[in-house]
């Protein structure tokens, strides 16, 4: 079973999404709730999630900030986003910061939540098989993920994608300063 966790600052929306979705028929089972952000790491402090579903404008502290702390502290858990904005900019920096998906609480009105939760438990099906598969080509590169090691997410992400353009051009002639270029680094 997938443990999903649900956080929404309107009381009677969080327990209509949890009563109305088809949680069992998708592997899914709701195992937490939480009015906030804050609450909701209080409760992932002692409890496993797979996926965390929220809502972005909440008081006390945002799904974006919360969303952010997730990436931080639980990066295999999955995160989607459960609005009413269509507030582009908000989504696209919950989509930059690894959500999933984003469901539109219009989406619910109209009873596609069998969809909507087939699109999000395949959309994470295929996010552990590229990070399995990443995972199984590793022994060629050094763990620079190892426990966040001493570089920021920026500077993984650019070694990452230099290991990547080597892994790829590896047969052709690559020079240092060329890779450190395209990745935004020194060399």
């Amino acid at each position: 079973m997938i443990k999903v966790m649900v956080v929404d600052d309107d009381h009677l929306v969080r327990k209509g999404f949890i009563t109305m979705m088809p949680w069992k028929e998708h592997d899914l089972e709701v195992v937490g709730e939480a009015g906030n952000g804050k609450k909701a790491l209080e409760f992932l402090e002692n409890n496993h999630v797979d996926l965390l579903i929220t809502d972005l404008a909440m008081p006390v502290m945002s799904g974006i900030d919360l969303m952010r702390c997730v990436k931080e502290t639980y990066k295999d858990m999955s995160m989607v986003v459960l609005t009413f904005h269509q507030d582009f900019e908000l989504i696209q920096e919950a989509l930059r910061l690894g959500a999933l998906d984003y469901i539109t609480k219009v989406e619910l009105e109209h009873e596609q939540m069998d969809e909507v939760l087939r699109r999000i438990v395949t959309k994470m099906k295929e996010q552990h098989t590229r990070i399995r598969d990443t995972q199984a080509q590793l022994p060629l590169v050094p763990d620079f993920e190892d426990k966040d090691g001493p570089y920021s997410p920026e500077v993984n992400a650019s070694i990452w994608k230099a290991v990547d353009i080597i892994q790829a051009e590896f047969q052709q002639d690559i020079l240092l300063p060329d890779i450190a270029k395209r990745v935004n680094m020194s060399r």
